[in-house]
This record gives C-alpha cells, sequence and structure tokens, in this order.
C-alpha cells in the first residue's frame, strides 16, 4: 500500500509539471523581443533593423536606421493562437490598435524559420503590410 501512495505522489508530481511546461511554452499571453535586419514594405524588401518586444498588453516596434530611430506603440486589443518556444513553431495572431491605425500582427513559426507579418488598417482598408523574416525570438 506504500508503495502505490509514493507512486501516486510521483505520477502527480510528473503530471504538474509537464502541464506547467506545456502552459508555459504554448501560452500566447508570453511576453517576448525580436529582430528583423529584412522587411518587406508594401512588396519592396527593405533593409531596416526592426526590434519588436511584447510587454503586457502593448506592442512596441523600433525602427533603426544609421541616423534615426522611431518606435510604434501599438495596444493589444485581442490575440489568439499557440506558440511552442522550444520549437519556435505556431501562430499568433495579435489585433492591434495604435490612435486611429488598426492592424493585425501576425507571428509565424515553422520549420523554415519565424516570420512577423504587420498589417495596418485605416477606415476598414488596408494601408500597409509589413513581413519581417525575424533572427530570433526570445520569450521573456
Amino acid at each position: 500500500m506504500k508503495h502505490i501512495s509514493t507512486y501516486r505522489f510521483y505520477l502527480l508530481t510528473l503530471c504538474f509539471f509537464i502541464g506547467t511546461v506545456l502552459s508555459f511554452s504554448q501560452n500566447p499571453n508570453m511576453q517576448w523581443s525580436a529582430e528583423s535586419e529584412l522587411m518587406n514594405a508594401n512588396g519592396v524588401d527593405v533593409t531596416l533593423i526592426s526590434n519588436f518586444s511584447k510587454q503586457d498588453t502593448v506592442i512596441s516596434w523600433q525602427q533603426v536606421t544609421s541616423s534615426t530611430s522611431n518606435t510604434s506603440t501599438f495596444n493589444i486589443i485581442s490575440l489568439n493562437g499557440t506558440w511552442d518556444d522550444q520549437n519556435a513553431t505556431g501562430e499568433i495572431n495579435y489585433s492591434i490598435i495604435s490612435e486611429e491605425t488598426h492592424g493585425n500582427l501576425k507571428l509565424m513559426g515553422n520549420t523554415d524559420g519565424i516570420t512577423a507579418t504587420l498589417t495596418l488598417f485605416e477606415d476598414g482598408e488596408v494601408t500597409d503590410t509589413y513581413i519581417f523574416q525575424l533572427n530570433s525570438l526570445t520569450q521573456s
């Protein structure tokens, strides 16, 4: 009988550990940062250093050139999807807003790498689409 109780304890501990790891690695609410050196802006390839970060309900996009730096900040309205941090795979879609501009930021990771697609709308019309090949996505 003592062995069964010990076995149950270890089994429950293992299930709790696995559940914690899975919820952490597949959590779309995760905090993260990412960097890109190449962007496709409305069909045109552009070399531009872009730094992204997601903290709580805010996504920041910093664009850096040799002489300037500009940061755009978006509030997250909603999100959905899953992300596997160990394999850098999955898809997370953020609905975002900044003043009068609405948009979507889609993170997609697969065996080919990680991309971010930022689509901006004004008055319900797509105004800009930016596609980034991310060098990395780091969970913080």
